[in-house]
């Protein structure tokens, strides 16, 4: 399952060799944070009376969002025997078994400086919505706030004081403890109800690109004969901006640096082919394991390993 709700991407991957599910976000559904724990597994399904159903598998799970693309409810295929095991005319078909989710409330981190370690206060709005009133429906000495592996755990930022800000209210979390760095894209809030139900909810961060240049290489391309040796690769830019940073595109075969090259400015979506030749001849009937290495302004951006065949190249 993958969902974006305005904030972030959200996904489920499910681990169909144990039927259990892990849950991670990105930014830019490229890149992917994982987050510890299952999302799932087979005890996963309790009633509010305590009664608990344990399913032999669950598949094909799928989120329903709300108008604003959090999710609301979670939905399973699932079944109480092995799919062997099920046969016509029993009792065993196939379920449709509909969880409720906690949807995550609206919240807006106020300013425009870098959140980290060094940050004093962080003011954190929290808006009303149908059935919800920050004013009255939140018990605000049990929130906390910061990246989710600090709350997760109990930790994180403490509330110091509320703000009214009309239906909306303002919570100003003192900022030790928020455990923030560089690779955070979202803050976490997490907590109680007035009714000592879980809330939660989650914000951009401020100073943080969300939208950026996705560069990706494809496999390489190896032609050779008696003369050396041509690689192509094509390289695409698939984010939504274009790619007016550096960008170096290194090729390796057998961990040795063959050739590098600086990519073209890419727009969004746009895709150009990067032509490396060495005088190197290699083995027609030969597997050789080659990588790509691409850099963003000095940051890793890829890293790409696999094995060739080589073509004959014929000029």
């Amino acid at each position: 399952a993958l969902w974006y709700d305005g904030v972030q991407y959200h996904m489920i991957t499910h681990d169909y060799a144990h039927w259990e599910a892990f849950y991670q976000r990105s930014k830019d559904g490229v890149n992917w944070v994982s987050e510890p724990g299952l999302a799932y597994g087979r005890a996963y399904c309790k009633y509010e009376d305590g009664t608990q159903n344990e399913w032999y598998r669950y598949e094909r799970v799928m989120i329903l969002q709300d108008e604003l693309g959090r999710a609301m409810q979670i939905n399973f295929a699932a079944l109480d025997v092995d799919k062997d095991t099920e046969k016509g005319n029993d009792n065993h078909n196939s379920k449709n078994v509909c969880i409720p989710l906690t949807v995550g409330r609206q919240l807006e981190v106020l300013g425009t400086d870098l959140i980290d370690a060094d940050t004093h206060q962080i003011y954190v709005k929290v808006k009303a919505e149908e059935g919800f009133n920050p004013h009255t429906d939140m018990d605000i000495k049990s929130l906390r706030f910061g990246a989710s592996s600090e709350v997760n755990f109990g930790r994180g930022c403490k509330v110091k004081r509320t703000e009214k800000d009309g239906k909306d209210l303002i919570l100003v979390f003192k900022g030790r403890g928020n455990g923030f760095t560089k690779t955070n894209f979202a803050g976490k809030l997490l907590g109680k109800t007035s009714e000592g139900k879980l809330l939660m909810g989650w914000s951009r961060l401020p100073s943080v690109k969300y939208i950026e240049p996705i560069l990706s290489a494809l496999k390489p391309v190896i032609s050779s004969n008696e003369n050396g040796t041509k690689i192509n690769i094509e390289v695409s830019n698939f984010g939504q901006v274009a790619s007016n940073e550096k960008a170096i595109l290194e090729f390796f075969i057998q961990d040795e640096k063959i050739a590098s090259s600086v990519i073209p400015i890419l727009e969004p979506f746009e895709n150009t082919i990067i032509t490396f030749k060495s005088d190197s001849i290699l083995d027609l009937s030969k597997k050789y394991k080659v990588s790509t290495h691409l850099t963003v302004n000095g940051n890793v951006q890829e890293n790409f390993k696999t094995e060739v065949l080589i073509n004959r190249w014929c000029q």
